[in-house]
């Protein structure tokens, strides 16, 4: 073996990762056989070499399409035409747009492609005459291209890292933010370690229906991606994780074991995290700097992310308690809000409002009563009709909820004023306040409207008995386009078994 072979390979490197996957390209079977034979034990940071074999530039096309994990593409220059390697190589960088792959264009007539026009005109990264290429010669040149491959997917890895991490930073109303963050902390740190593409985090927080701690997988990547979701006693085909997270829950401090990394997250209200990360090789001093100093950028992030999720909880169940609060002094039927809340959700959905919004809408649309505080007894709990004097006191509640949120630093807050103001306008104009019409009703408002309007007619109030839920299906339908929003009417009879499974929910 020669000495950059020896250097390729890792000595006893048992447990290989994923193979380096190579396209040969060559309209001769001679040079597949060659290529393969001398390069066939090769093992560059423990991952061996795959080869795939295109005998014409056609159907190289068709398995580049096709496979995106290809790091590098020997192709011989002259194959169904003269230029057919060359054609190919500009087609992989200018209509596949794949700027990975590392490209070696080898030719057995270097007149008919002289090296320096090749080079300067076409993206490649190496040129080679066939009768040069000896066995230590085409090692080396397998081994800068995958160098070179493995450099370029790394900076790829970091760059969806950060894309993922920033995405997920700024949605922290979404009930899996915490997940999601991880997720991409777990790309971002596999970026950062050669070969260290398989990973996992873990949940430690979770308890079993027996009491016992039952860690489950919440974020992974490479070949662990299929452990997401499963509870930390389910996972019977790497065994070596589960004994490393066991071993990070108890010794609460980073580890390092057999080409494996265990990170320790825990935050100030006791829920922990545990980060597993599969290395190519054992980490050396830099290495493990660099991820230590990483790893105390995940445990301040996960505490702050832990706060942000308790203080967003905690926000909710107050909004919900104003909600059940107007409620109640209304002497309206139990469970108003929390039926009239999950029918917003589910109609913003459906209207393909995003998940956070409507996840925010939902929660802020329990304030749409709370001007209802400050309306009188008299007029709140009055058994039959009011009179146009008692109406117009009753209708000032949407103005009053309307400023006493409007003010609000919090954007949940905020979006209660809105729909305070909104939730009793009606689609041709004759709603209150402002007498709004169509599309100048916010979204907000018109979701609410319809929302609310079907939960109080299909149960008890002070003032009237409940309707049948056809009454109140057939009511929505008449006032399509009228009184509320014909979209949204659609929405409701398009899915009339689920509406009706809200409005009778306790």
């Amino acid at each position: 073996m020669s000495t950059l072979q020896a250097e390729a390979t890792r000595a006893g490197e048992n447990n290989l990762l994923p193979p380096w996957r190579v396209l040969v390209v060559d309209d001769e079977p001679d040079v597949h056989a060659i290529t393969r034979l001398v390069l066939r034990d090769t093992i560059f940071e423990n991952r061996p070499v795959e080869f795939l074999n295109a005998y014409s530039g056609t159907e190289a096309r068709e398995i580049l399409e096709n496979d995106h994990t290809i790091a590098a593409a020997i192709i011989d220059v002259v194959m169904e035409t003269d230029d057919a390697g060359l054609k190919l190589a500009k087609w992989i960088r200018e209509d596949l747009r794949n700027h990975l792959v590392r490209i070696i264009l080898r030719t057995g007539r270097p007149g008919e492609a002289p090296e320096r026009s090749v080079i300067l005109r076409y993206d490649i990264n190496d040129y080679r005459e066939k009768s040069e290429l000896t066995d230590v010669r085409l090692l080396t040149m397998l081994v800068s291209a995958l160098r070179g491959y493995r450099d370029l997917h790394m900076l790829e890895l970091s760059r969806r890292g950060f894309e993922r991490i920033a995405a997920a930073s700024g949605q922290l109303f979404r009930n899996r933010s915490i997940h999601e963050f991880m997720s991409g902390v777990l790309v971002q740190l596999s970026s950062l370690i050669a070969g260290g593409e398989h990973s996992v985090m873990i949940d430690t927080s979770g308890i079993g229906v027996k009491g016992e701690d039952d860690p489950i997988v919440v974020a992974a990547t490479g070949r662990y991606e299929s452990l997401i979701g499963k509870r930390l006693s389910e996972i019977k085909d790497h065994p070596e994780i589960v004994e490393l997270i066991k071993e990070a829950r108890q010794s609460r401090a980073p580890l390092y074991r057999n080409h494996h990394f265990a990170g320790y997250y825990r935050s100030a209200d006791d829920s922990d995290m545990v980060l597993v990360l599969q290395t190519g090789a054992s980490l050396g001093t830099d290495e493990r700097s660099v991820l230590e100093a990483f790893s105390a950028n995940v445990s301040l992030a996960f505490e702050n992310l832990t706060l942000s999720q308790q203080v967003e909880s905690s926000q909710r169940e107050m909004i919900y308690m104003l909600g059940d609060a107007v409620e109640t002094r209304s002497m309206e039927t139990g469970d108003h809000v929390r039926r009239m809340t999950s029918l917003v959700g589910f109609l913003a959905r459906k209207s393909g409002v995003a998940e956070q919004l409507a996840h925010q809408l939902q929660i802020a649309s329990s304030l749409h009563d709370i001007g209802k505080l400050a309306i009188p007894d008299r007029i709140l709990k009055k058994p039959g009709p009011l009179s146009d004097d008692e109406m117009d006191e009753m209708k000032d509640h949407a103005t009053i909820g309307y400023n006493f949120l409007k003010d609000q630093r919090d954007r949940l807050l905020r979006l209660g004023a809105e729909i305070c103001y909104t939730h009793h306008e009606r689609w041709q104009g004759q709603g209150y306040p402002r007498g709004l019409k169509g599309a100048d009703i916010p979204l907000s408002g018109r979701i609410v409207a319809l929302a609310d309007v079907m939960d109080a007619l299909s149960h008890t109030r002070v003032y009237k008995e409940a309707w049948e839920l056809d009454d109140v299906i057939e009511h929505v339908k008449e006032g399509a386009g009228v009184l509320y929003d014909p979209d949204l009417v659609k929405i409701c009879i398009e899915n009339e078994d689920e509406i009706r499974r809200i409005l009778t929910s306790a």
